[in-house]
């Protein structure tokens, strides 16, 4: 089994890497996304004058709206290579198959090797866990240290001998994690409930330890998150720990609520909310974000129904959307789609849809109806899974539990793009794995009852 899951994802690695830079060489600049420069300017900065800035021409402007992560894994990288982009995807795609190994050793931690090959093949399969590495974006570097979070959180569980080290690298990853992408933040607090449930349900209570334990997870908390949000408030005079939420907030959350309730085009809607904010010329950056945050938030809360909705459309766009709009830009599709071809179901006639994309985009529509049926089959295996594994003894329920806590976390708390499901792959593609193997467990038993009989 090790020799074949070795095989496999060596094979997958190689096909990765020769995939990358075929269509890398057609076109460089496809691995940079809108979103990229606000993390190259910042990395920049820090090689070129040691500080976390907006830009490098900007030396004097403290960057306060993205965490410093990602752009200090890109200025580490471009201080060995050279400011160049596939150094940087090279060992996006070396994290991705790490990513990969981790699923593949926790499922069989948990499920035995049959599970975790699975539920690697599913993960190595998702069309956004195997192009996600292939842009300058945050989606790989956050999935591989959430999941050594996860990951050392279920060792923390089940092994007795070394929780003290586990439960240092649980509160590192995690602190690393919330680094790159600040959404991971109010995890702190689950994992707090989840540290007394832990404390009430283990057998052996011991005072002294479990307060040591405890002091381990916090210790990299503390001085990694508390220590930027101290640099944030010197700088900026707000702790908060990235200005980027008031951002989200504004720029989609209210804009959307607001074409939602007017029935008017995206940009007409933030036009109309910025047309309504006050001349802000003198104001300091702080002080713009939070009033933007602030001015979001009093329409979410004038119109909580409209935000529920607009939350369930973005939820299936986050699940349902294969990414296949991100791989055809990348492989350079002249002929690309621009809009997700699944939320056009809501927004056209049968005809309109049929002839926009099965004889306007014939091909792209063929991979997309491939990406979502496998997307289709990983969610019924999923339910499958979920269903059985909580029928399992007491005992392993606290961590399945915990599995499925941090995917509602996320469905909670993440945008509509599709790139959001990303960090949440490698569980369902646990818990997918796990289902798929109860139904063959039982088709097969069915069929040795029948073979008998």
């Amino acid at each position: 089994m090790h020799k074949l899951f070795t095989i496999i994802f060596l094979a997958f690695l190689a096909f990765q890497i020769a995939f990358f830079l075929f269509f890398y060489s057609h076109d460089p600049s496809h691995v940079i996304t809108p979103d990229s420069t606000v993390f190259i300017e910042p990395a920049k900065a820090i090689l070129e004058f040691g500080n976390f800035s907006k830009s490098i021409s900007t030396p004097d402007i403290p960057e306060i709206h993205a965490t410093p992560g990602y752009p200090f894994f890109l200025a580490k990288i471009y201080s060995i290579f050279g400011l160049s982009q596939p150094p940087v995807i090279l060992i996006q795609i070396l994290l991705g198959i790490a990513t990969i190994v981790l699923t593949y050793m926790l499922a069989r931690k948990l499920w035995g090797h049959s599970v975790g090959l699975i539920a690697g093949v599913f993960l190595a399969l998702d069309p956004g866990s195997f192009s996600s590495p292939f842009f300058i974006m945050t989606e790989t570097l956050f999935t591989f240290l959430l999941l050594i979070a996860v990951f050392s959180g279920v060792q923390l569980i089940q092994n007795y001998k070394n929780k003290m080290r586990w439960a240092f690298a649980m509160g590192l990853a995690l602190a690393l994690a919330i680094l790159v992408r600040p959404i991971a933040y109010y995890l702190i607090a689950l994992l707090g409930v989840g540290f007394f449930i832990y404390v009430a349900a283990v057998k052996h209570f011991e005072l002294k330890r479990t307060i040591v334990i405890g002091l381990l997870i916090a210790a990299p908390l503390i001085l990694f998150v508390g220590g930027w949000k101290a640099r944030n408030y010197i700088v900026s005079g707000s702790s908060t720990l990235a200005h980027v939420r008031n951002i989200i907030l504004f720029d989609y959350k209210a804009t959307e609520i607001i074409m939602r309730r007017d029935g008017i085009a995206y940009d007409d809607a933030r036009n109309k909310l910025v047309d309504s904010l006050p001349n802000m010329e003198d104001w300091s950056e702080t002080k713009k974000s939070d009033f933007m945050g602030n001015k979001a938030m009093s329409i979410i809360k004038q119109y909580p129904l409209l935000f529920i909705e607009d939350h369930i459309y973005g939820l299936v766009e986050m699940m349902f959307v294969p990414y296949e709009t991100d791989i055809f830009r990348f492989i350079g599709v002249a002929n690309q789609p621009t809009t997700y071809i699944i939320t056009d179901l809501l927004k056209l006639s049968p005809n309109e849809y049929i002839n926009k994309w099965a004889y306007g985009y014939t091909w792209q529509f063929s991979i997309f109806i491939v990406m979502l049926a496998y997307l289709l089959f990983l969610y019924a295996c999923v339910i499958v899974g979920v269903w059985k594994v909580f029928g399992e003894p007491k005992g392993r329920r606290l961590v399945y539990l915990s599995l499925c806590i941090v995917i509602l976390y996320f469905l909670a708390f993440s945008e509509s793009a599709p790139r959001f499901r990303v960090p949440i792959m490698p569980y369902l593609s646990m818990f997918g794995a796990a289902g798929l193997y109860y139904i063959y467990e039982y088709i097969w038993k069915r069929k040795k009852i029948k073979f008998h009989a």
